[in-house]
């Protein structure tokens, strides 16, 4: 039977798992995208099959590769679990991706913990720059980037990792000021072009608040931070909309 290679870096990717008590756990993972061109480029794309079926109420997903020895398909299994958003859709994308696991695809279950401060931007934008895979496909070193390309995190086997907090974008803050009687929150002025250049921190920032909260109103959000027209408001709302179900289907 075929032998799959070890992921490459640029097809591993990096999401939020959770955020508590300041810190944000990360996970790392492959999406469809990357299991279909894996399985092209190892059997052929006319040497594979997939489907689904349910037992118990569980959707399955069967992943087959042709053996020419035998002449016929060699199935393996697996189910998954469905995401907070086109529940249908992301459980049958994450059955997909387990069943590679079923053909020796398992070095992601061997990451290391990956633990960093809250960012206060959603804690996104990462992604893996460096990544070792002994033949044992266990993985002994990795380096992780934010979006600008700085290194934030880096693991070798048998040491601690080392984390460099680095913000995803300048926070802007007020400049201290003697204490006064409490008064209402300053709002930043936000103009349409300074959020389309910002997008991707911004959608980071509602998604780390929308983790913590399900019910929220991205519109609300905008308004308490920012003083923006109400066009530059509806475009973020509809942006962010697309996001979650973006980071859902992976």
């Amino acid at each position: 039977m075929c032998k799959f290679r070890t992921l490459r870096a640029d097809e591993i990717e990096v999401k939020v798992q959770s955020v508590k008590n300041g810190k944000a756990r990360h996970l790392l993972y492959i999406n469809s995208r990357a299991v279909t061109n894996l399985l092209d480029e190892t059997v052929g794309s006319f040497n594979w099959v997939s489907d689904f079926y349910e037992v118990c109420g569980r959707t399955i997903c069967r992943l087959g590769i042709w053996d020419k020895e035998k002449e016929q398909f060699i199935y393996k299994s697996d189910t998954g679990s469905e995401s907070n958003i086109e529940g249908d859709k992301g459980l049958i994308s994450d059955c997909y991706k387990r069943c590679l696991s079923r053909w020796g695809i398992t070095e992601l279950y061997t990451s290391p913990k990956i633990e960093m401060p809250d960012d206060g931007y959603g804690n996104g934008g990462y992604s893996v720059s460096e990544v070792t895979i002994n033949e044992q496909r266990q993985i002994t070193h990795l380096v992780l980037a934010n979006r600008f390309g700085k290194e934030v995190f880096r693991w070798d086997k048998g040491e601690q990792p080392t984390r460099k907090t680095a913000p995803q974008q300048p926070q802007a803050t007020a400049p201290q000021q003697p204490q006064q009687p409490a008064q209402e929150k300053k709002r930043n002025p936000l103009t349409f072009e300074q959020a389309k250049e910002n997008e991707l921190g911004f959608m980071s920032w509602l998604y780390n608040k929308y983790l913590m909260d399900k019910s929220l109103n991205a519109e609300k959000v905008v308004a308490e931070f920012y003083e923006c027209d109400y066009a530059t408001t509806c475009w973020l709302r509809d942006q962010f909309a697309k996001y979650v179900k973006q980071m859902e289907k992976k």
